[in-house]
């Protein structure tokens, strides 16, 4: 039994050194409230606007804040907030993106959009769009 003590305490170090290194290398993943809290304070400090502005205001009104903002940003808006409605997490931001009946047409305009700005074309910004044109039509 003693003979196999060493061997054990070996691979506890490997294994202990492993995950380090996989930490070190490897950050964790943010949650979806982590990312969206991270991208709100993106949008207020670049563009002076907030991600409930962007999903609760008239689309007249802030529609020229929008115009300013670079197709890469409105992708990654439209994505964490249909991950964020879409899933069964819990936060406070999450939860008033939740209570907007009109989300999904808002998601829209938001791919229509970044459509607009964008000259290419984004396979995962298609899938996206589908998937809320399907979340519509569920509705109706």
């Amino acid at each position: 039994m003693q003979r196999h003590l060493p061997k054990i305490a070996l691979a506890y170090i490997i294994e202990n050194f492993q995950e380090f290194l996989e930490n070190l290398f490897d950050p964790k993943k943010k949650t979806n409230a982590e990312e969206l809290k991270l991208l709100d304070n993106k949008l207020k400090t670049n563009y002076n606007i907030t991600l409930l502005e962007i999903t609760e205001n008239e689309y007249e009104t802030i529609t020229p804040t929008l115009e300013k903002i670079d197709s890469i940003t409105l992708d990654k808006i439209a994505l964490l907030v249909y991950r964020a409605v879409t899933s069964k997490k819990k936060s406070e931001l999450i939860d008033k993106l939740k209570s907007n009946k009109n989300i999904f047409n808002r998601l829209m305009l938001l791919i229509q959009l970044s459509e607009k700005k964008s000259n290419k074309l984004s396979l995962e910004r298609n899938n996206l769009k589908n998937s809320v044109h399907q979340k519509l039509n569920a509705k109706a």
